[in-house]
């Protein structure tokens, strides 16, 4: 951002700053025009895949939307390897590999490479926050007049599970008008002075803290007002909402438990601060979560197929995005043998939830019953890929790779994990009994002697599962990959 040298009296000391931004002098006699702002949007993504997915494609969508008054730069840091790069990278944002833990070392890595990228000011956001682009055009606003560090005071809850939702007015006492975690802004000039880093690396809570611990020296509120500015939500007509799924490290109850809300309408709420289409796809979501609500699921749930079946029609008519209501409907068309009805099921199940490895698992089963084998591969691959510490994705897989007499190589690689199982405790694993070596020992020799048994191959992976636990997608990643190719 261009400055006086009046401005430098309300600024960080240039002797604190690290790193200068240098400007292109224009010609003499052209008109000065104010360049587009540069945030970096910084994010970090650890597993709840599907919520992950529509939370980062809710900024690209913003992106666009704010286009001609700031350019976004969305970058998240993941730990998942191919899977979270596939996620972050399909809705359009930058991807930095990093190990989930420490946290505070992993959000720094974000940082470094948005520093690397060059942008102005970098927002803060969660995996599970949303916000609409009011947000981004105040700030915008504000960081022309000077603002170096913007936030939010309040903020809103939903529970995706049960569709409950609070709003939160902030903190009371003496943390009243403290900034929250969720919307944080910082200069650039801040981050440089900081050396672009803003939590101890070996945090895994109390982020937060850490982050105001190295900003007080710059950001003191009472200090420098000028360069602060903390917001009211309603007050600039922003939706900040922190969707909880049960999976999030603080819970809806206990956060309702905690803190003093106020009950708000979700689905009125939503539609009207953000796209149909982004509230349907959260609703998908909840569907997921309350199984046993339907009848007819209550009746599939009891094994009653016969009965559930015409039940889970109707649901899935009335509510097509319900997406535990078309599992239940796809298994009981597959247990009454109508392969091509439930292969229908299971392909729309798989298009509403893209990240679901049991939907793929059993899609791709169907899909090789019908004669669909490239189509089944493909669904088996992403099944294991998904969920590689489920033994029954790979199984299946390994079966199918048998049937059509393709990469028994790679199939064989199955046998080097299970020799290397009975010789090494896995980590997180009990130690290797002497029957179960034998076991494994065992079928080791059966499946290398019958390379194209799919049993004897699919009875030693069963056999070694228990000692892979976490280690299994690690050592399993050769042989699916090699299958993949």
């Amino acid at each position: 951002m261009l400055r006086s040298e009046s401005d430098d009296d309300a600024a960080v000391s240039r002797k604190k700053i690290k790193k200068k931004r240098r400007v292109k002098a224009r010609p003499p006699g052209q008109m000065h025009r104010p360049a587009r702002v540069r945030f970096g949007v910084l994010t970090a993504v650890w597993q709840r895949h599907a919520l992950t997915d529509q939370v980062l494609r809710r900024y690209s969508v913003i992106k666009e939307q704010v286009r001609d008054v700031v350019e976004l730069v969305p970058l998240a840091v993941g730990s998942e390897g191919a899977l979270s790069r596939e996620i972050v990278e399909g809705a359009g944002w930058l991807y930095v590999e990093h190990p989930n833990k420490p946290l505070g070392a992993k959000w720094n890595a974000g940082l470094a490479a948005l520093q690397k990228v060059g942008v102005d000011a970098v927002l803060i956001v969660g995996s599970d926050d949303i916000v609409n682009k009011e947000i981004f055009t105040l700030y915008a606003d504000q960081h022309a007049a000077g603002k170096k560090f913007q936030a939010l005071r309040d903020m809103y809850f939903l529970d995706l599970r049960t569709m409950r939702m609070c709003f939160w007015g902030g903190y009371s006492g003496i943390r009243a008008g403290d900034p929250i975690g969720m919307g944080r802004l910082i200069h650039s000039d801040y981050l440089d002075a900081v050396g672009w880093h803003l939590w101890d690396d070996a945090l895994n809570a109390g982020l937060d803290k850490s982050m105001n611990d190295h900003l007080d020296p710059l950001v003191e509120r009472r200090g420098a007002p000028q360069e602060l500015a903390i917001y009211g939500s309603r007050d600039i007509g922003v939706a900040a909402v922190d969707v909880k799924t049960g999976e999030n490290i603080w819970s809806y109850d206990s956060v309702a438990e905690a803190l003093t809300v106020e009950p708000v309408e979700a689905e009125p709420f939503l539609r009207e601060h953000f796209p149909d289409d982004e509230v349907e796809a959260l609703l998908v979501m909840h569907h997921r979560f309350t199984p046993t609500i339907d009848p007819g699921l209550r009746l599939f749930a009891e094994g009653d197929y016969a009965g559930a079946r015409p039940l889970l029609e109707q649901r899935v008519a009335s509510a097509p995005t319900d997406t535990e209501a078309l599992h239940g409907l796809g298994l009981t068309q597959l247990d009454m043998g109508a392969h091509e009805t439930a292969l229908a099921s299971f392909e729309r199940l798989a298009e509403l939830s893209p990240y679901d490895g049991d939907a793929f698992n059993v899609l791709g089963v169907l899909q090789f019953e019908v004669g669909q084998v490239h189509a089944s591969i493909r669904s088996l691959i992403r099944a294991a890929h998904l969920q590689p510490t489920t033994v029954s994705h790979l199984s299946n897989l390994i079966r199918v790779m048998y049937a059509v007499r393709r990469y028994e190589d790679a199939l064989l690689q199955v046998a080097e994990v299970g020799a290397l199982a009975a010789q090494i405790p896995m980590p997180g694993a009990g130690p290797v009994t002497a029957e179960l070596k034998q076991q494994i020992e065992r079928l080791m020799d059966e499946a290398m002697a019958a390379p194209r048994s799919a049993d004897a191959a699919a009875a030693l992976v069963n056999a070694c599962w228990p000692l892979f636990r976490e280690s299994a997608a690690k050592l399993l990643e050769p042989s699916v990959r090699s299958l993949s190719a």
